[in-house]
């Protein structure tokens, strides 16, 4: 129950509904019209996590993959050719599969790629 009343700081605790501050000495309830001291949140942190799933469903947008006017869960991702042979097989092209900064910000990227004939996988720093 104490882990719920340190979790639940800005909610009401006879009503539940979230609280609002009205003033620098007090929080409100809207609903029941409670009061709950300043100074019992002061120093209270809350975090959560939400997922583009979340925010594209509460502000209703549609997916972002959309093939030929139907929307679909089923989707292969293409990924970008890349017109450089293979290192195993020699195979063009080859298939760049991520780029990310792995190293200090003032150096370059590093991109990752799969062969698609042998499924070889390599990194090169650019």
């Amino acid at each position: 129950m104490d882990y719920c009343r340190r979790r639940d700081f800005l909610f009401c605790d006879l009503c539940g509904t979230m609280l609002s501050l009205d003033s620098t000495k007090h929080a409100r309830c809207p609903l029941c019209k409670a009061k709950k001291s300043v100074k019992e949140l002061a120093g209270q942190e809350t975090c959560y996590t939400i997922s583009g799933e979340d925010m594209r469903k509460a502000l209703n947008m549609e997916p972002f993959v959309k093939v030929a006017g139907i929307i679909t869960g089923e989707v292969k991702v293409q990924r970008l050719q890349v017109n450089q042979p293979c290192e195993k097989c020699g195979h063009i092209p080859v298939e760049l599969v991520d780029s990310r900064q792995t190293r200090s910000a003032d150096e370059g990227q590093t991109n990752f790629y799969e062969c698609p004939a042998c499924r070889h996988r390599w990194k090169e720093n650019s």
